[in-house]
């Protein structure tokens, strides 16, 4: 499916050497026929197909499928440590990625990279959308969402999105800061490769100062002070 961010936002599905424009069958009556053949990414017809529509070979060797694609925690590429190709791992996952909240049937917290947000909020239907967090890597986008997942869903409310079934959200109302309860130890404190509350406060917090109102709301919550 071809996403065009404009309003309304347009779709395009390639078909053979053919551009349907999906647009133009809104409202439209459908006639679907299932031939029970399923076209892989890698242009292979196949009788099955697992997650993303790829076939047997590519879901367990194509790095396209590999796990930091489905769980981005699990990214190692920042490690220079392969899974299934180090050099696309690397073009893939050390790129900036951000952290995310949309209203697409219900809010839900997502991760996907900077240059990709417009079009995968498209993609889930989402109609509100706001960034919690930007990082440098798909790792530590991952750790974020980990976290967050706690407490917002991180699943599309796919039935809810397709009837256009969901009330607006007041998504600054929902961006709070989450901080890790846990602090390194003196002998940790040049690096750590995972967040902990020293990271959290001196490395994201400060970083809000410049919004307004932040600089009265830092010193009191990180020191309990005002002044």
């Amino acid at each position: 499916m071809i996403t065009m961010h404009e309003n309304p936002v347009r779709y395009a599905l390639s078909i053979g050497d053919d551009i349907l424009q999906v647009n133009g069958l809104i409202n439209k009556q459908l006639e679907f026929y299932f031939s029970h053949k399923h076209f892989c990414y890698c242009d292979k017809i196949v009788d099955k197909v697992y997650r993303n529509n790829f076939c047997y070979d590519c879901y367990f060797n194509n790095p396209a499928a590999g796990d930091a694609i489905f769980r981005p925690e699990l990214s190692k590429a920042h490690l220079g440590i392969a899974d299934r190709d180090l050099e696309f791992e690397q073009r893939y996952q050390l790129q900036p990625h951000v952290v995310y909240l949309a209203n697409s049937g219900g809010l839900k917290v997502g991760v996907t990279r900077q240059a990709q947000k417009a079009t995968r909020w498209m993609d889930q239907g989402a109609n509100q959308t706001i960034v919690l967090a930007e990082t440098s890597n798909r790792h530590e986008a991952g750790l974020i969402e980990i976290a967050l997942k706690e407490h917002v869903a991180d699943k599309t409310n796919w039935r809810n999105m397709l009837t256009n079934n969901f009330d607006a959200v007041d998504l600054l109302a929902e961006k709070k800061f989450c901080s890790s309860t846990w602090l390194r130890k003196r002998s940790q404190i040049d690096y750590l490769e995972e967040p902990d509350m020293f990271h959290d406060v001196f490395g994201h917090i400060i970083n809000c100062n410049w919004q307004p109102g932040m600089g009265t709301l830092i010193p009191k919550f990180i020191f309990g002070t005002n002044n």
